[in-house]
């Protein structure tokens, strides 16, 4: 079919429609990188307590459905039981890894004496590198070298950096605690009262926007919920891994490692091997060649079962696509850091819902309407016949 240029009227309000359209898109782009994060950060109480109102809600109208109860009354008792269940939960965990983690401290100071023998001595390497031609050597004992005295010269100001972290994380407990309580009674309150707020709130919107906005969240739960399980499912899984492993080998530590190592697994492009892949190196250079081995092997099942499961884990849960989720995690990280590639995923999925549900049909036919019009603007010049219409 032949592109026909459109009349200036008709130009003009196809400009403007795209302008306002580019202008919304653009805000909100913004508004998410520069203005929710912090927004969130200072309400995240207030955010989290929103969170289980939410969750709850369909539970409290079920049950209400069939007993008569105040709303309150069920609000408290549930909101109680859910925190008591929590609370529980995370005390016993957070204990472990504490104690854990005080005696790796305490292990680790009283072999504080050695450490400096362990990284002058260069005799246990002596195996290793007869293996190797003479130039080879020569290069790996340089480098060695280097990293062994720059290891005993930053020594104590690595340490410091530890206990200066511990001493802020111990100072942040009293604001921890005081930010869980707000979150408790916030829970409680919007709980309580969620009905009504949820009404008044959607009562200061037309039905345009009441239906926007109800498909803007169908499609946020929908993009989180389906990105979170999908990692979490993942995560759990190499949670079980490692403490399998490490409880195979007689692995110390083995709660508080595979922990750390299942919350690294968790972040996008990081992972696991981060720290288990050093780990094992130094244990070849310290001669520790048996728990080298069974470290890259935990390693490589960890691997296998991220190849095996991902695709289908997360691709059945987002709907993205491997080329897709790449693209959203490389955009996040270079906007947001970390937090950005974990919610790049997220971000992606959230647009491609709302452009299934149609919300961008109007944009891409306005954007195809100034191509054509582009187009037949510059093929009518002088000399040619020029057709002026209006827009269908």
């Amino acid at each position: 079919m032949k592109n026909t240029e459109l009349s200036m009227i008709a130009r003009k309000q196809l400009w403007g429609r795209l302008a306002v359209h580019i202008a919304l898109i653009a805000t909100t782009i913004l508004c998410g990188i520069y203005i929710l994060p912090p927004l969130i950060n200072v309400l995240l109480p207030f955010v989290v307590g929103l969170i289980v109102a939410w969750l709850l809600n369909p539970v409290i109208n079920k049950i209400r459905n069939r007993i008569k109860i105040s709303r309150r009354i069920l609000s408290f008792v549930f909101t109680t039981i859910l925190m008591l269940i929590l609370g529980g939960v995370v005390v016993y965990f957070f204990y472990s890894l504490i104690s854990q983690g005080i005696s790796f401290v305490s292990s680790w100071l009283d072999k504080g004496g050695n450490i400096s023998d362990v990284l002058s001595s260069k005799n246990i390497l002596s195996d290793i590198l007869s293996q190797l031609p003479v130039e080879v050597a020569g290069t790996i004992q340089n480098i060695l070298t280097q990293i062994f005295d720059w290891l005993k010269s930053n020594l104590s100001s690595l340490l410091s950096t530890i206990t200066k972290g511990v001493g802020n994380f111990l100072t942040n407990i009293p604001s921890f605690f005081a930010s869980i309580f707000i979150a408790v009674m916030a829970t409680y309150f919007l709980s309580s009262d969620y009905p009504s707020i949820r009404s008044s709130a959607i009562a200061r919107f037309h039905g345009g926007f009441k239906s926007f906005v109800a498909m803007l969240q169908n499609a946020t739960a929908t993009a989180f919920g389906a990105y979170m399980k999908a990692q979490l499912l993942l995560s759990l899984g190499v949670f079980f891994i490692i403490l399998i492993g490490f409880l195979l080998i007689n692995q110390s530590y083995t709660l508080l490692l595979s922990f750390i190592f299942a919350v690294l697994d968790f972040i996008p492009l990081i992972g696991a091997g981060t720290v288990m892949v050093p780990w094992a190196i130094i244990a070849v250079i310290t001669g520790n060649y048996t728990l080298a081995i069974q470290l890259m092997v935990i390693w490589m099942i960890i691997i296998i079962f991220r190849r095996i499961f991902e695709p289908k884990v997360v691709g059945s849960q987002t709907g993205l696509s491997p080329l897709l989720s790449l693209m959203s995690i490389y955009v996040g990280m270079r906007i947001s850091g970390i937090m950005g590639m974990i919610l790049g995923p997220i971000a992606f999925q959230i647009v491609f819902s709302v452009a299934k549900s149609g919300a961008f049909d109007g944009l891409a036919e306005d954007l195809k309407l100034f191509v054509n019009d582009g187009i037949a603007f510059l093929g009518n010049r002088p000399g040619n016949d020029s057709h002026d219409i209006d827009p269908m």
